[in-house]
């Protein structure tokens, strides 16, 4: 059928632009053919169409030969395959085999119906069938067998309830069940995406049935909206819904019915939270919840038991609901696709029945998971809520927040800033309650709700959305010292009290806030123009604008979509990172098991450049760890007699332009680069001061006993790292305008390349670099692998017996060597920012190591795009400016206009440069499209029909599109 609405010119898939248009071109150009060569003048003058597009004609070609199609595709069918269909009245027709009837006509008539209720009909059994799928995730990982015979029984918060005992009401219980916790927040992340999809497609549907009254339609068509509209209102339709093989046999929780959808898309059942009065388990271990009564008479307690005082807390919660709600809120915010359902969730909690337990006064089954809780399920459940509406509006706010744009008036932001104001404001006071709740019981010091805040949120359940709430590189621990005073006339140790980590990220966004509506009042600014772009969340569709490069040279052939302009939607995200995150913490939990441990808790592979030898077999013991920054040239074991290498230090031989804006980046020439990977590779890399590795004398005592392998070994990595970050700092500032580093941007470039530099020394460690083919390189690759040979056999340690030896590159062992020493490798390159310097890169090492090199190098490449671009324009800016250039044409200079000369040719300069950055771009765009959806079907097995060195790619990408959804 949708092959049929391609041919008749009705399909409307709007995707794959390029694509699409050349399939419409050469059916028009078809079509103009078949049109030609009509002999019969009542045909000539039926199918004549003045703007080429021949549709009677093509409608005409596709009835006399739709049956042709059909065997086409049915071919593949097998014998016994046979297409059915329900004709009413509950009678169903089968065809013959391999889905065709006698008469050879098509089985079916799906072509006649208009493509968007079919796609309506088969969303709807695919929906089923995900449902289905889901649902049984979901009741395995909660429900599901332990392993010794008995079932599990899992809250949505992760707790394991035959162990949970809320009568203490401790807030950190422990979790056992963290994938309850996981399947249960990706259904309901995924009903919330069905139950939009489902209303844009009911909404849909009525626009269409009034359309039809007004519209000129095709017969049949006409006679098939009839008939909905008569015998199938959109409530009937949806029943028809329900008739899918999918969803009549979907008996995984609950019938679907398409007609209540406020039912169909509801929570889970087995998505509650343990039972407030636990559960009562038999010998096979099947629970069921006690209830109140059982709870008293087993407890010794009765109705007149002592209840502590009420504590009513309003909670906002972004969900559709009939009553409560929040029309302040939303008259705010609605107009920017924020809080669209936002309400309230009454909450009252008091201590009762020797609980302290939380009750929902508006209940409401389809849309809340339990009406009782305890206070330590609505603490957690309100943290997460509130991380994750923190997260999307901070987001959402950047181009109003951003400090690049302080001088900049953008129309639109004051009234978003008095939204996110307004929820602020809300949340103040439900965080009060929460704590005054809280701080109703007596509690020992070590209790204090700061503390106890702080120790909740660094559950690994809290993860992800804390990375995305800090600031960049920041950790929880950064909150450690942050106290406030609560007498400001008295301000002695007595009256300081710690601030706890959500009052604190309240305060900052506040002071966005009131800078962003000082900034964007366009009463006190004259020229408040710009418009706030639009950016999307999980509530909006996302609809990526192309956007070109406008200049003064005008747009011309060389506009192509900017990496540098800010697309819908395109602000900064922390999803690399997170998922960089999630890697590191496995990897070194995988390296501590493997190397095991020393006396110190210390993994045996940590360094020590203390124990190592160095040239000529000097012994730096002198130097402990925290003088790192000591370690100099001429402690490295690299060569000193070789005639053709002259030692000077790790950046002997590298280019000194190799951080030059505007230089080209290299890549894979079969004539010229033979060697360099196939992927643009920074000038940065290629030019890194890894001259000592390369030349290692690997015949040293530091390097050849293993007893000091791997302490040397990591002395000369130290002395890279920190002559690299050196480098660094100082060719950067070879570019006009960058001596001193005093722009914070610029500052920031600086800690970048750094960044990217300690990943490249990473992967060239754990064997990894993209430039593998390259001499030097392939040197440096011979002498690793000889040194972890070294280190793997040493007899004084147990690294031989924990890592197999059928991995004769020693990739696992370089692997944890990496990870136990990362540390000291970045103290390293931290030392060209001490002493005095203006640039701080963070003291802890950065997670750029576990994202890919090749996503790393794209990543970088755009942003020396953008330098580049910028400077060039720059130029075209001010020589243009006297020139009066038509930018809606082709740029051409006016006649007589002396400043035009140099106009001129910086605009050829300007486009020059675009030209030969564009083919680069395509090529990385359509590498990273065709590993992205590689990616999508990738199951960590080695089988997938890629490069070894995609393999890591391909695992980071997938565990990216799990992480987004």
């Amino acid at each position: 059928a949708d092959i049929g609405d391609i041919i008749r010119g009705k399909d409307l898939y709007l995707g794959n632009g390029d694509y699409k248009e050349k399939v419409s071109n050469n059916l028009r150009a078809i079509f103009n053919k078949i049109y030609g060569e009509l002999k019969n003048s009542k045909a000539i003058e039926r199918y004549k169409d003045e703007e080429g597009n021949y549709l009677k004609l093509r409608e005409t070609w596709w009835n006399a030969n739709r049956d042709q199609i059909w065997k086409a595709i049915t071919c593949a069918a097998r014998g016994n395959d046979l297409y059915s269909k329900n004709i009413g009245n509950g009678t169903t027709t089968v065809s013959n085999a391999k889905c065709r009837e006698v008469d050879e006509n098509p089985s079916t008539n799906l072509d006649y119906v208009p493509q968007y209720l079919r796609w309506y009909d088969e969303w709807a059994e695919h929906f089923c069938l995900v449902r289905k799928h889901k649902l049984e995730n979901v009741k395995e990982a909660c429900r599901g067998e332990k392993g010794n015979g008995y079932k599990k029984y899992c809250s949505r918060e992760g707790y394991d309830c035959t162990q949970t005992d809320l009568r203490h009401n401790n807030i950190f219980v422990d979790l056992d069940c963290p994938r309850c916790e996981e399947e249960c927040t990706n259904y309901n992340e995924w009903m919330k995406t069905q139950e939009k999809q489902f209303s844009k497609q009911q909404k849909k549907y009525d626009i269409e049935i009034n359309k039809m009254k007004v519209s000129s339609i095709k017969d049949y068509d006409k006679k098939f909206y009839e008939l909905l509209e008569n015998n199938y209102t959109s409530t009937k339709f949806l029943e028809t819904l329900n008739e899918g093989s999918s969803c009549i046999n979907n008996i995984a929780e609950s019938k679907i019915d398409f007609s209540k959808p406020t039912e169909a898309f509801m929570n889970s059942t087995y998505c509650g939270s343990c039972p407030l009065y636990g559960l009562e388990c038999d010998d096979k271990g099947m629970c069921k919840p006690v209830d109140e009564d059982t709870y008293r008479k087993k407890n010794g307690l009765d109705k007149n038991d002592e209840k502590g005082e009420p504590t009513n807390i309003d909670v906002l919660v972004n969900e559709k609901r009939e009553k409560n709600i929040d029309k302040d809120l939303m008259k705010t915010c609605k107009i920017f696709g924020l809080f669209k359902d936002a309400s309230f969730q009454k909450w009252t909690c008091q201590y009762f029945n020797k609980l302290d337990q939380c009750n929902i006064t508006n209940f409401d089954k389809p849309i809340d998971y339990d009406q009782k809780v305890a206070f330590n399920v609505l603490f957690k459940r309100w943290l997460k809520y509130f991380l994750q509406d923190y997260k999307k509006l901070k987001r959402k706010i950047y181009p109003c927040t951003d400090t690049k744009s302080k001088n900049t008036c953008i129309k639109e932001c004051k009234e978003k800033c008095e939204c996110v104001s307004e929820w602020l404001n809300k949340k103040t006071n439900e965080w009060e309650k929460i704590e005054n709740h809280y701080n109703k019981k007596e509690r020992d010091k070590e209790s204090n709700f700061s503390y106890i805040t702080k120790f909740f949120l660094e559950r690994n359940t809290f993860k992800n959305d804390l990375v995305h709430v800090l600031e960049n590189r920041e950790t929880i621990n950064d909150f450690d010292e942050i106290q406030t005073c609560s007498n400001e006339n008295d301000c002695t140790s007595e009256n300081k009290k710690k601030n706890d980590i959500v009052s604190i990220l309240i305060n900052r966004l506040q002071h966005k806030i009131h800078d962003c509506k000082n900034q964007h009042d366009e009463h006190t600014h004259e020229n408040c123009c710009k418009t706030l772009p639009k950016i999307t969340d999980d509530d909006e569709e996302n609809e990526d604008q192309e956007q070109t490069s406008q200049t003064p040279c005008g747009s011309g052939e060389s506009s192509f979509t900017n990496p540098c302009v800010d697309k819908s939607g395109a602000t900064p995200t922390k999803t690399l990172t997170v998922v960089a995150t999630d890697i590191q913490e496995e990897v070194h939990k995988k390296m501590v098991e493997n190397s095991g441990t020393d006396s110190s808790g210390e993994s045996k592979l940590k360094g020590d450049i203390s124990r190592g030898k160095f040239y000529e077999g000097r012994k730096v013991n002198y130097l402990e760890a925290k003088q790192i920054c000591d370690i100099t040239i001429e402690h490295s074991n690299a060569e000193r007699q070789n005639r053709a290498y002259k030692y000077e230090g790790p950046c002997t031989g590298k280019n000194q332009e190799r951080f030059k804006i505007g230089k080209e980046w290299s890549y894979k020439n079969d004539q010229n680069k033979p060697t360099h990977p196939e992927a643009y590779m920074p000038q940065r890399r290629e030019h890194m001061c890894t001259s000592n590795l390369e030349h290692l004398d690997i015949r040293s005592k530091g390097l050849s006993n293993g007893s000091f392998a791997s302490h040397t070994l990591l002395g000369d990595v130290l002395i890279a790292a920190k002559y690299e970050a050196e480098n660094i700092k100082k060719r950067y500032q070879q570019n006009e305008g960058k001596k001193g580093l005093n722009d914070e941007n610029d500052k920031a470039t600086v800690c970048r390349a750094i960044r990217y530099s300690f990943a490249d020394i990473g992967d060239i460690i754990r064997g990894r670099d993209l430039w593998e083919r390259n001499g030097d390189m392939v040197k440096l690759q011979g002498h690793l692998k000889t040194i972890f040979g070294t280190i793997h056999k040493s007899p004084h340690s147990d690294i031989k017996k924990n890592y197999m030896d059928n991995d004769p590159d020693y990739k696992q062992l370089r692997s944890d060597w990496w990870e136990a020493n990362r540390r000291d490798v970045w103290k390293a390159m931290q030392c060209a920012t001490k002493n005095g310097s203006n640039i701080k890169c963070g003291d802890n090492p950065p997670f750029d190591d576990y994202i890919p090199q090749r996503l790393r190098w794209m990543t970088e490449w755009a942003e020396w795009y953008c330098k580049a671009q910028k400077e060039a324009y720059d130029k075209v800016q001010q020589s243009c400016e006297k020139c009066n250039v038509d930018v809606k044409s082709d740029g051409k200079c006016e006649k007589g206009n002396g400043h035009c000369v140099t106009c001129k040719q910086t605009c050829e300069n300007y486009k020059k440069l675009i030209d030969t950055w564009l083919p680069q771009w395509k090529k990385m765009e359509q590498k990273y499209g065709e590993l992205y959806k590689n990616a999508e079907k990738y199951n960590d097995n080695g089988s997938q029909n890629t490069k070894n060195k995609e393999d890591y790619v391909l695992k980071f990408l997938n565990e990216l599109q799990k992480a987004n959804g």
